[in-house]
């Protein structure tokens, strides 16, 4: 990669978009170095992205205590100078409306760095000279507030410097909502470097929220990242998150909702500025301290393949896992084991009290061991032949490792047995054990019975899976669960069909809707008993944020869309439409596939195209390819066991349920735009090559259409090689 190189006076600075936290406003720091030199500059990088020669960000360690709404934050980082030369700068970091800081640290050879809080006036001047430098377009879109500047002293080539920042900020409040959010990538610009193939470097980054609310936490929802939450009784919670930072992640953003009612109901709306209709997702929790009596009393069966693939280590977790189930069952429920290979075995022919018959379930699992064929038909006969009271939900938790080799094998028969057989509406949970299972026939018993399949890979532990599932749904609080709608029109709402609460579940559901977006709406059910109606008011008016639901949504979309083909065969318009969701918003799906360019660096020459060589009518098997995978996108024949056919269900049911924004290589998503990197260029992802305005970048059209179109600043950052939609034209950024 060749540095960038500028005519100008020696010590020009270099603008740093480094990695921090934020809160509404999103503030992000920068350090904007200078190199000792007499000619020409050397590239620095955005967080965790090394040019060859520059200042890198090391660690990023952000701690946050938040009470009562009020976040005291504590940033820590770490910064190395592995250029051969001295840098120097300033170290900026735009405030959140009213933050204050109370702690700033750089010790440096024995000195301590101090700084100063400067006007909105100056800091807007000091953004501004630095976007016409062309140096970082991205700074512009925090331009307007409050700065916070301290001077850095030399940091010596090969050295480190560490700097702590500390400041308190209330967070923003939309009814029972609390939004904490936190900037975790920049993008940069340096000179006419920008957009080169990079080398990449991992940043170790870690956030830590300590919540204490003082009332109920219901909901604590992340859509950018997987977090690990800590429940601390109904009022405190630990959220952590702990990963790599490239420089192109999402920003961390954190969601918990406060509420006293028996249900929490909180919408989050975005209506986008295009004129197309909104987006929606709602958040449903019941109330976590709820007594014995508001659980729903249910009927459960177990059904355990013991057939002799399922040998030594697997029948002893899944031993153990069936073991942990029965220890959580309440003893009001009822239920029954059933184990099959050849053939069945029942440990009582009925439904029997959790309470009397728990130990002597125990016994009997003790004593299975495994041997002989696999019989599923006749074991779903014998499950869902019992006599159920038709008062309570059932569920049926079916495991097995193999395909049917004994009684009925044909998985189409056995599907529609199955169906045929459920009277009492059971919801058949099914888990495959190995790759050496039956994807299509496990995933069509679930989904007919409103259920869910999974799969547990050679290397997962048995017992963990199950028994952390049936933690899960071992409390019901309501079933049989309904939405209704005034004030908007709602329309393609996933799940389709709305599950069961449970207790300490949150259920999340994404959605479009046309109308006023003022209204309310009615959530019903069976409760523990009666039937249950609660009511809450929504405001979708305000709802220009949360650029985050289209993909989310995209995503479930498309999920569902593949189901329906891999489980009941392809149509022209389902198809058709997984490719042009996939296409805009940069999806992974059956006819979506990423492809390495080969004249692009692994890393980041990742595309997006529709595969258009698949044979009409076919019903592929999904192979989705990301980085490093092979050339062709063409799907292989179709497959139902395997590992390919057991990742492919993962997968979809994956999409089916997302609930966090995920970034593949070669993809960037800005606000609700996303940018595929095609020829070198990120492109906007709805251009098809329509007439488009060639602007090259640093020029002053480039500079005055920047700084007269701010909010488009992150989409510039991207490099020098961009396609895009400014208002009604297409323009195209050029080195």
């Amino acid at each position: 990669m060749q540095p960038s190189t500028h005519r100008n006076r020696a010590g020009i600075l270099i603008s740093l978009a480094l990695l921090t936290l934020c809160t509404h406003l999103q503030a992000q720091h920068i350090v904007s170095p200078g190199i000792r030199r007499s000619e020409g500059l050397e590239l620095t990088v955005s967080p965790g992205i090394r040019r060859r020669g520059g200042l890198e960000l090391t660690s990023n360690r952000v701690n946050a205590e938040i009470t009562n709404q009020v976040a005291r934050v504590t940033i820590h980082q770490v910064f190395a100078n592995s250029s051969g030369r001295t840098i120097e700068g300033t170290y900026l970091f735009p405030l959140p409306e009213g933050a204050a800081v109370s702690d700033f640290t750089m010790t440096a050879d024995g000195k301590t760095m101090s700084g100063e809080i400067l006007g909105k006036d100056e800091a807007r001047s000091i953004y501004e000279e630095i976007v016409r430098k062309q140096l970082d377009p991205a700074l512009l879109e925090y331009a307007g507030y409050r700065l916070f500047r301290a001077s850095i002293f030399p940091i010596p080539a090969g050295n480190e410097r560490e700097i702590t920042l500390s400041y308190t900020a209330v967070l923003p409040r939309d009814g029972d909502l609390v939004q904490f959010s936190h900037p975790l990538g920049g993008r940069i610009a340096v000179g006419r470097g920008m957009g080169v193939p990079q080398e990449k470097q991992s940043t170790p980054t870690f956030v830590n929220l300590v919540i204490e609310a003082g009332e109920e936490i219901r909901t604590l929802y992340s859509p950018s990242h997987t977090v690990d939450i800590t429940r601390r009784g109904a009022n405190a919670a630990t959220v952590t998150y702990e990963g790599t930072g490239d420089g192109s992640e999402n920003s961390f953003i954190l969601y918990y909702a406060l509420s006293s009612q028996e249900f929490s109901i909180n919408l989050l709306g975005h209506d986008p500025d295009t004129g197309e209709d909104g987006f929606f997702m709602m958040l449903i929790n019941p109330r976590l301290d709820r007594s014995r009596r508001d659980i729903i009393s249910k009927d459960v069966v177990f059904i355990l393949d013991k057939s002799g693939s399922m040998e030594g280590e697997k029948i002893d977790q899944a031993k153990a896992a069936l073991s942990y189930c029965l220890k959580k069952l309440d003893e009001r429920d009822r239920f029954t084991v059933i184990t099959f290979s050849t053939d069945v075995r029942m440990f009582r022919d009925r439904l029997v009290s959790a309470g009397e018959e728990r130990s002597h379930a125990l016994t009997f699992v003790d004593g299975v061991e495994a041997g002989g064929g696999t019989n599923i038909d006749e074991a779903l006969k014998a499950g869902l032949g019992l006599r159920f009271s038709g008062d309570r939900p059932v569920t049926i938790v079916f495991l097995t490792d193999g395909l049917p080799t004994a009684g009925e094998q044909d998985a189409g028969r056995i599907i529609t047995h199955a169906a045929d057989r459920n009277r009492s509406e059971a919801k058949i949970f099914t888990f495959g054990v190995g790759y050496d299972v039956n994807t299509f026939l496990l995933d069509k018993i679930a989904a007919s019975s409103r259920a869910v399949s999974d799969y547990i890979e050679p290397q997962e532990n048995i017992e963990e899976r199950v028994s952390g599932f049936f933690s899960k749904i071992s409390s019901p609080v309501l079933t049989d669960v309904t939405l209704d709608f005034d004030g908007i029109r709602v329309y393609d709402m996933f799940p389709r069909h709305l599950p069961d609460l449970y207790q300490g579940e949150q259920v999340t559901i994404l959605g479009r809707y046309t109308g006023k977006g003022r209204g309310r709406v009615t959530l019903r059910g069976s409760g523990s008993g009666d039937k249950r109606r609660i009511v809450q008011n929504f405001d979708l008016t305000r709802s220009g944020g949360n650029d985050f639901l289209p993909h989310l949504w995209a995503s479930r979309k498309v999920g569902y869309l593949t189901d329906e083909i891999r489980l009941n065969g392809e149509n022209k318009e389902m198809k058709e439409e997984i490719i042009a969701l996939g296409k805009r918003y940069g999806i992974m799906s059956i006819y979506t596939s990423y492809l390495v360019q080969e004249d692009a660096a692994p890393a980041d020459a990742i595309i997006v195209r529709a595969d258009r060589d698949k044979q009409a009518g076919a019903h592929p098997r999904l192979q989705f390819a990301g980085a490093g995978a092979a050339k062709s996108g063409v799907a292989a024949a179709p497959a139902v066991s395997g590992v390919q056919a057991v990742k492919a269900s993962m997968q979809t049911r994956e999409l089916k349920e997302a609930e966090a924004v995920t970034e593949e290589a070669g993809v960037k998503r800005i606000g609700t735009r996303t940018f595929i990197l095609k020829d070198e260029f990120w492109t906007e992802s709805t251009w098809n090559e329509e007439k488009t305005e060639d602007i090259k970048h640093g020029s002053d059209a480039y500079t005055e259409l920047l700084l007269n179109n701010p909010d488009l600043a992150r989409c510039f950052a991207l490099g020098e090689k961009v396609i895009l939609k400014v208002g009604e034209t297409w323009v195209k950024i050029s080195p």
